[in-house]
């Protein structure tokens, strides 16, 4: 045990009992791993789109046409409700109670929907009307919005497994 000025600086004794499973044990199950990782996944989409968000918002500050600032400023905006959107689901994830886990579990799969939407759709666009001037300004592999788009998805897996999961472990648990 160690102490400093009479407080214990213990980490097992120090974790609030309010964290703690009802028989007092930390456990390290696939269940509490896969929860972790869908509040890091979560948390992790949550960053990214704020930072788009921020950064569009400071590219609507430069000098452009009117309606274009308007439009950046509006675009940015609804990357940042996005990243709202990630952060709120983070917080439910984290939660132990079910139902409160697949509320955000559905409100991250509707923002990496969108997400991965806009992605698929910015592709499309480079494709069909790009394509022709792959040297020009704006000209990028369509196949880099694709890629982007299936990684977004592929971030939200440790969401749904920890859902199988416990779905899994629930049907076990009332069999007996």
């Amino acid at each position: 045990m160690v102490s400093h000025g009479g407080v214990d600086l213990s980490a097992r004794d120090s974790t609030p009992r309010a964290w703690l499973p009802p028989d007092g044990v930390r456990t390290r199950s696939a269940q509490t791993w896969l929860r972790r990782a869908s509040v890091i996944a979560a948390l992790t989409k949550a960053l990214a789109c704020g930072a788009m968000g921020g950064w569009l918002i400071w590219q609507s500050t430069l000098p452009m046409d009117g309606l274009a600032a308007l439009m950046v400023t509006y675009v940015g905006a609804l990357w940042l409700l996005g990243a709202f959107a990630y952060l709120f689901g983070a917080f439910l994830l984290a939660r132990r109670w079910f139902p409160w886990r697949v509320i955000g579990g559905l409100l991250d799969a509707t923002a990496t929907w969108i997400v991965a939407w806009v992605a698929i759709s910015f592709g499309q666009y480079q494709v069909l009307y790009v394509t022709y001037a792959p040297n020009g300004p704006g000209a990028w592999p369509p196949a880099i919005a694709f890629l982007l788009a299936a990684l977004w998805i592929a971030a939200s897996l440790p969401i749904v497994s920890s859902f199988l999961l416990a779905a899994v472990m629930r049907a076990r648990r009332q069999r007996i």
